[in-house]
């Protein structure tokens, strides 16, 4: 690691702010760990093109939630920092809680405000679970595939393909949507991987 402490003078794993990162290039095998936006701190290795972080971007347990509201209700949302995604993978785990029986629950997940996936639990739900990735394809280019299951029964057949710039920061929003006032809905648990 001669080349690192000569281009940081500092030691291996030392804190860094996301915005003012080195090249990953410049500092190939090297680990950093990385400070993002709402105090999160991540390790990372340099592959020579990227910054692979070791551990999740988010590992929340927000406990945000809506109640008599038919609206489309944000629960959560994470920055996801600008060029961390490129070229990668984010992977997604959320797990929600209901009370009342009244009517569905429309779970969904967006990246820089476009759609890439959603999930609706029915009235005898308890409790839904949502996992899904978001494959970038390029700096522009994402795709998620269906994989939105409930009881073991596929629930959304879409492909969703968005064109968001992922060089510049962009939020991942959670939201819900509830189609009876009586009802409500919390997010329980939420994590991130930035793969």
């Amino acid at each position: 690691m001669p080349r690192y402490r000569t281009i940081w003078g500092r030691a291996e794993g030392t804190v860094v702010d996301w915005a003012s990162r080195p090249s990953p290039a410049a500092l190939p095998g090297a680990m950093l760990r990385f400070q993002f936006a709402g105090g999160a701190v991540v390790p990372a290795i340099s592959d020579g093109s990227r910054w692979l972080l070791q551990g999740p971007l988010a590992n929340l347990s927000p406990n945000s939630g809506v109640t008599a509201n038919t609206n489309e209700v944000t629960l959560q949302t994470v920055v996801i920092p600008g060029g961390l995604f490129t070229g990668g993978a984010i992977q997604l785990y959320a797990l929600f809680s209901f009370t009342g029986t009244a009517g569905t629950r429309t779970i969904r997940a967006k990246y820089g405000g476009q759609l890439f996936t959603f999930q609706a639990a029915g009235t005898s739900n308890n409790s839904a679970s949502l996992s899904k990735r978001l494959v970038s394809l390029g700096a522009n280019s994402q795709r998620a595939l269906p994989n939105a299951l409930q009881d073991g029964i596929l629930t959304s057949s879409t492909t969703f393909s968005s064109t968001v710039d992922s060089s510049v920061d962009q939020n991942l929003i959670i939201t819900m949507q509830l189609t009876a006032g009586a009802d409500s809905a919390t997010l329980d648990r939420l994590i991130l991987e930035v793969l």
